[in-house]
């Protein structure tokens, strides 16, 4: 439940306190994951920003990284930030591809979830307005 996982992510917060860790960056991702489950999507997108930045700063280019990009890139879509989540798709997608194991499910569905953002009307218009 997404309360044992607050419990967790309080844990490690206090354990290395002022120390930016993986392993409070993986608590983020696992709240932020039961947050989407619940619909929580502002909550989840959080979370998940703060797996992305702790990520890149404790791990750099790696699948643990992109991962994250993406589940930020699939909470932007949910609150109507299709820019944004392009953005992030696509430096997901850029990371998985440069990595030398190459995780093809991980491709798909970044595939997939660009391919949904341009078929979605509501975010069509949106890429296509001028900057």
């Amino acid at each position: 439940s997404v309360e044992i996982l607050y419990e967790a992510l309080d844990y490690y917060l206090a354990e290395y306190k002022g120390i930016e860790h993986s392993i409070v960056a993986k608590c983020h991702t696992s709240v932020g994951r039961s947050l989407e489950g619940l619909g929580e999507w502002r909550k989840a997108e959080h979370h998940y920003y703060e797996a992305v930045h702790i990520f890149w700063l404790t791990c750099g280019y790696s699948p643990l990284t992109a991962n994250a990009v993406k589940k930020l890139g699939d909470a932007k879509v949910q609150l109507g930030f299709w820019d944004d989540a392009q953005q992030l798709y696509r430096q997901s997608f850029e990371l998985h591809a440069s990595f030398d194991t190459l995780d093809m499910n991980a491709i798909l569905e970044l595939v997939s979830a660009i391919q949904r953002l341009h078929f979605d009307e509501r975010a069509t218009k949106e890429l296509s307005r001028p900057g």
